[in-house]
């Protein structure tokens, strides 16, 4: 069960006060990327390479295929249906819970009309979100490949030309951010919302109706209700991501992941 918004809101103000972090566990190695999924789990690539961590530190599983060259992103919204992006060759395979390879095996865009993807990201009912930089478009494919939501000319839609570096669904909502124009909030059939006027996100993570966010400068949380940004008080000072699952934090740094736990009496 997934932690309500106003408890990650409580925690992370815990945090920025500096308050209630403990370390829990490393995970020693130096790589490309880190993310984490709503059960605590830990996934690190490197190159072509993907393992699986449990946020105790230990590793459950790894897996590899050097054909499709390195991986560009993870999605972990559905951990038994993990999304593993192959920008280099427009490639996406998914891989179940323990990463192997499930009865979809791998994915070829360019088989579904899109020779040239920049984004893509899971979406309700096993569907999944791509990003066309060809033709400024977000097409929504179901779980069968039909396409079941086309947005044509985002960049005529949203009022500006865009370079988005990250999408990601959550709950009702689909963000696209864009570091020089800040986040483009949809809703999750394709409908054009607003902008979120924060630049320079590196990494962002949507959980409910909170927003976490990495920039060059820091950890930062956006307060929906209040339209805030807030900076978040972390035990280290230079890190690649940082992510909030339930009562844990998980820091990316130059040389592994630190894993970091709220205390029951700190809450």
């Amino acid at each position: 069960m997934r932690m309500p918004w106003t408890i990650a809101l409580l925690l992370l103000h815990l945090i920025t006060m500096g308050q209630g972090l403990q370390l829990q566990s490393r995970i020693e190695g130096r790589f490309d990327g880190m993310t984490t999924d709503h059960l605590g789990q830990v996934y690190v690539t490197q190159g072509g390479e993907l393992k699986l961590f449990t946020r105790e530190g230990r590793m459950l599983y790894q897996y590899s295929d050097l054909s499709y060259g390195r991986i560009g992103g993870i999605d972990t919204r559905t951990p038994m249906k993990l999304m593993v992006f192959y920008p280099d060759f427009s490639r996406v395979t998914f891989l179940d819970n323990t990463l192997s390879k499930n009865r979809e095996q791998s994915l070829r865009l360019d088989r579904i009309n899109l020779s040239l993807v920049q984004l893509v990201c899971a979406s309700f009912d096993n569907g999944f979100w791509a990003y066309d930089p060809v033709y400024f478009r977000l097409l929504r494919f179901d779980q069968h490949m039909n396409v079941t939501n086309s947005i044509e000319n985002v960049n005529q839609l949203v009022g500006v030309d865009i370079d988005p570096s990250q999408m990601v669904e959550e709950g009702d909502w689909l963000y696209l951010n864009d570091p020089k124009r800040g986040v483009f909030r949809f809703d999750i059939f394709g409908t054009y919302s607003k902008l979120i006027p924060i630049t320079g996100i590196i990494h962002l993570q949507a959980r409910d109706e909170l927003l976490l966010f990495v920039k060059e400068t820091g950890l930062y949380r956006f307060d929906p209700l209040n339209f805030e940004e807030e900076a978040v008080l972390l035990p280290v000072e230079r890190f690649m991501n940082a992510r909030l699952e339930k009562e844990h934090l998980y820091i990316h740094e130059a040389n592994g992941v630190s894993i970091y736990h709220f205390s029951a009496k700190d809450r």
